[in-house]
């Protein structure tokens, strides 16, 4: 008997054509896209070091990671100074053998803030961080045995860069050199780091960029390519208030309005990398404190005797960090910083710090001269500072006693 199949007809699919639907299936139900057989390189990590909130009245800065982030460094995971030097990590698979290069771009200034200035050594601020934090398994321990050795490590020097940066608040040096922290360079794993360039400007809504190129070679297989470098904060404060890089007055990475500025990846041997993007929020990054500083020598004495000097923080109740107390026989000796009587440093506590008394024997009237150097206090965001020459004096008045013939008899 002839069966009858009721409906619609029944048809042979060619392969062809299953294999093509069962791909755009496999591609939309996960919600990839297409790629070629020939895979390029991927970024398997891009991110920055969260170092934990701030916490007023802490004895030490934080030196090392909370996490590595591809978030935004925000005031709730992290604070830093301006000055300072944000972590940056990048982790590329797949690059074959051969020359290679990075291209980021980051934002130098916001309005009239100058924002990132320049780039620099990953570990300047975070110096106890893991660059490998986070991983795990296999590729925890490959980056662990890699990194953990500094031999593999490969450096090349932040050149100076010439860009001129002009706002409305800058008083100091408009050209970026100037405010640059000195000695910093990239550190590289996996390959071989040749040259940077610093390739132009870009202008955005945001700001302006300042961009640079990042050379390097591999061997043998594809493998992972660890490229660590940080983000020097620019600061505010002018040389005589104790910040030698500040660009002026509420002129710094903590002066920023609105939202956060950038450090990008643009690009991979020339290729888009995608939207990578590490940023921070100006309201994670504190301004520098000038310290006010209160010195008080001992009184003035009378023949041999002993001077002191002590320093108070008349604004840092919670201050920290050290002071150098120099004693000079003469005002210029003090000025020109040379034959220093005696060189001492006391940490500071609680915003203050005495030095030790230090006996002399002038055989006349003398009046000595204190300076006081303050190291600042990154934790508690005080600037460096210094007493001027002149300020503290200690006087040491010689007794002389009249001698007169005694009467012939």
């Amino acid at each position: 008997m002839k069966r009858i199949y009721r409906g619609s007809k029944r048809r042979k699919t060619p392969l062809l054509t299953m294999a093509l639907v069962g791909v755009l299936l496999g591609v939309l139900i996960g919600g990839g896209s297409f790629v070629s057989a020939a895979k390029g390189p991927s970024v398997a990590d891009y991110s920055q070091c969260a170092n934990g909130a701030f916490v007023a009245g802490a004895s030490d800065p934080t030196t090392d990671c909370d996490a590595w982030i591809n978030g935004i460094l925000n005031p709730n995971n992290s604070q830093y100074r301006e000055d300072q030097v944000t972590a940056q990590r990048l982790f590329v698979d797949g690059l074959p053998a051969g020359h290679h290069s990075y291209d980021f771009q980051y934002l130098v200034r916001k309005a009239d803030g100058h924002a990132y200035d320049s780039l620099a050594t990953w570990n300047t601020t975070q110096t106890t961080a893991d660059p490998c934090q986070g991983l795990n398994g296999p590729s925890g321990t490959a980056c662990d045995t890699l990194l953990g050795d500094p031999a593999n490590a490969d450096t090349l020097p932040i050149d100076p860069d010439p860009l001129v940066v002009d706002s409305a608040c800058t008083t100091e040096s408009t050209t970026t050199s100037e405010h640059q922290l000195p000695g910093q360079v990239f550190t590289m794993f996996g390959g071989d780091l040749t040259d940077m360039t610093y390739t132009g400007t870009a202008s955005d809504s945001e700001g302006l960029y300042q961009k640079i190129n990042v050379e390097f070679d591999t061997t043998g297989s594809a493998h992972r390519v660890y490229l660590l470098f940080g983000g020097h904060l620019a600061a505010s404060l002018t040389p005589d208030e104790g910040s030698p890089r500040g660009w002026g007055d509420n002129c710094g990475a903590s002066s920023i309005s609105g939202g956060p500025y950038h450090i990008k990846l643009d690009g991979i041997d020339g290729a888009s990398a995608g939207n990578r993007d590490n940023q921070i929020m100006s309201n994670a990054v504190l301004p520098l404190i000038i310290p006010s500083l209160s010195t008080q020598p001992t009184a003035s004495a009378t023949t041999s005797g002993t001077v002191g000097d002590s320093l108070t923080i008349a604004n840092g109740a919670n201050a920290g960090g050290t002071a150098t107390f120099k004693l000079y026989p003469t005002l210029a000796d003090c000025q020109g910083d040379t034959n220093a009587l005696s060189t001492e440093t006391k940490n500071v506590v609680a915003g203050s710090a005495t030095a030790t008394n230090v006996s002399v024997s002038p055989t006349s009237n003398t009046t000595y001269y204190w300076k006081v150097n303050y190291s600042g206090d990154p934790a508690n965001n005080f600037a460096p500072g210094e007493s001027a020459c002149g300020a503290e004096t200690a006087t040491v008045n010689v007794a002389t006693t009249s001698v007169f013939p005694v009467p012939s008899p």
